[in-house]
């Protein structure tokens, strides 16, 4: 490996910098191709050498190349980051890798960091499907566009989290602290929030689609918009919660508290609504009296009480 304590001169003389696994080439015709196999962040200085050098004599095509051992390389080395739970040194190194190479996706399926403390760490766009995430303390983190499909948050911290566009399918969020999170346009289908705390919960245009949110204090949550078809939400409150415009096709409100019927007049698709006591089915159908579409009452109840 070359010994270099200036890497300026070496790239000016047209030469190659290696430290560390890395390689960066300054070329004649103008192009940077960077072949990294481990990127550490003091290193992260020199990329920025060459690329200014190639900028500074006119270069128009700046190109950087990213193998797929590289890869791989990056890929353990935000790993690790992540298991060491140094979230300063996952984010600053996420960031640079970001800036170089935009199209790359760091992918962690079936990773397991159950009880970890990764409060305000950049998960955003990370592949983390299947993930362990149980108790873990993820407060204020980001998720931004996040797989999470069928990822296990179990009692996991998730206060002011931002997941706004997260795929959370099949997830399983049982118990855990949504308090002050942003899940605008996410993918909760199928999700079971069973006991969750939503309490100052944003998330309009959410799909919540068959997902599971019984006994869940929903009292004073805007559901502006979202997707509720078929979900459970029996035993839950709704006391105060905006309701307007969401799709409530086949939901489950058996021994759902708070409920009016102006409150579900709000809403869209009245329809095939389940309830357990004939008080619960006036509610419905006077709701749908109120309602603007004058739905066809179809009302399942469950149970004559």
């Amino acid at each position: 490996m070359m010994e270099n304590n200036d890497p300026t001169k070496s790239l000016n003389e047209g030469g190659v910098f290696e430290e560390k696994e890395v390689i960066i080439g300054y070329k004649p015709d103008l192009e940077i191709v960077v072949i990294p196999q481990v990127i550490r962040r003091e290193t992260m200085a020199v990329i920025e050498v060459a690329v200014n050098l190639n900028r500074k004599d006119g270069a128009t095509d700046v190109k950087e190349e990213l193998t797929v051992e590289g890869s791989e390389k990056l890929n353990n080395c935000l790993l690790k980051l992540l298991k060491e739970g140094d979230v300063q040194g996952f984010n600053a190194l996420k960031g640079k890798i970001k800036e170089r190479f935009p199209d790359f996706t760091p992918r962690f399926p079936n990773l397991c960091l159950a009880r970890a403390d990764l409060s305000r760490a950049d998960l955003s766009g990370l592949d983390l499907s299947l993930a362990n995430l149980n108790r873990s303390i993820l407060h204020g983190a980001c998720f931004f566009g996040t797989h999470l499909n069928r990822a296990s948050l179990i009692s996991a911290d998730l206060s002011e989290a931002n997941m706004n566009e997260a795929n959370l399918d099949k997830a399983n969020l049982t118990w855990a602290n949504l308090t002050g999170a942003m899940l605008r346009g996410a993918d909760l289908s199928w999700a079971r929030l069973c006991g969750a705390k939503m309490s100052g919960v944003k998330m309009v245009g959410a799909n919540l689609t068959f997902a599971n949110l019984a006994c869940v204090d929903l009292s004073g949550v805007s559901l502006y918009e979202v997707n509720l078809a078929h979900a459970d939400l029996s035993r839950a409150d709704v006391s105060n919660a905006c309701l307007k415009g969401s799709n409530i096709e086949g939901v489950n409100l058996t021994n759902v508290t708070g409920v009016t019927s102006e409150q579900l007049s709000e809403a869209k698709n009245l329809v095939k609504i389940k309830v357990n006591t004939r008080e619960l089915r006036e509610l419905v159908e006077r709701a749908i009296d109120l309602s603007a579409e004058k739905a066809k009452k179809s009302i399942e109840l469950l149970g004559d009480k």
